[in-house]
């Protein structure tokens, strides 16, 4: 394919990019906290709709309303650890097909 730019022939050519990402390792809490502060995980990062998310033991993660819409991919609260849905928090279970 060419195209004429300012009366240069410029040649655009065809490239093919195939983007893979590796899978999203499972996000394990580390201390009780807030589910948007980052310190509460193993990823130092705030899990998203694509990830796996364990509550360990003695961790308690807190969800407000203030932090909008929280999205998973799967949500595992282990014996003795507890999520704290304050009052009008959402939160919601992304499923891939």
């Amino acid at each position: 394919m060419a195209a004429t730019q300012q009366g240069q022939n410029a040649d655009l050519g065809v490239y093919n990019i195939l983007a893979t990402c590796p899978p999203k390792p499972v996000i394990t809490s580390i201390t009780s906290g807030n589910w948007n502060a980052k310190s509460t995980w193993d990823c130092n990062c705030i899990p998203v709709f694509s990830d796996e998310v364990i509550i360990k033991p003695g961790h308690t993660v807190s969800v407000t309303s203030d932090m909008g819409i929280i999205h998973f991919k799967k949500l595992t609260v282990e014996t003795g650890g507890t999520i704290n849905l304050g009052a009008n928090a959402n939160f919601k279970q992304v499923v891939w097909k």
